[in-house]
């Protein structure tokens, strides 16, 4: 017979916060693009020698602070609800729907950077995205101590 522990994990609470918070890296990485504020701004200023654009660099601090926040706020949240979450399948599947309604729409606005080179703009996106699991991560843990 299974026996359950007194303590619930932690672990998908965590998974949760880090999955949105990569979904909010996606998001933004679109957002910002479309209003002119590339990532991959800080990698090509780097290669070339040039100075660091402070706009360049904000883009990077946004995704991260984002990152933080929907990680704390999912795995917080998750976190502090009661273990058999059966009774939530109705509310689950009506955020997940929304979520997947918002990024859709937000991905119409998805095209290529103007004046970056294509290399430039994948290593930067892929790094971002790393970011921005880190520190989803991050929000996650400090927001599931207790």
């Amino acid at each position: 017979m299974a026996t359950h522990s007194a303590t619930p994990s932690r672990l998908l609470p965590l998974l949760s916060g880090v999955t949105a918070g990569i979904f909010v890296t996606l998001a933004l990485q679109v957002l910002l693009n479309s209003r002119g504020m590339q990532i991959g701004t800080v990698w090509q200023n780097i290669a070339g020698g040039e100075a660091l654009n402070l706009r360049a660099a904000l883009v990077w601090w946004v995704i991260a602070g984002s990152a933080v926040v929907a990680g704390a706020a999912v795995a917080g949240v998750l976190g502090r609800m009661p273990a058999p979450w059966w009774r939530y399948r109705t509310i689950r599947w009506i955020l997940g729907a929304a979520a997947l309604f918002a990024l859709a729409h937000v991905a119409h606005g998805a095209n290529a950077p103007d004046g970056i080179k294509m290399t430039a703009q994948l290593g930067s996106a892929a790094m971002s995205m790393v970011l921005g699991a880190l520190m989803a991560a991050f929000g996650g843990v400090f927001s599931l101590r207790r």
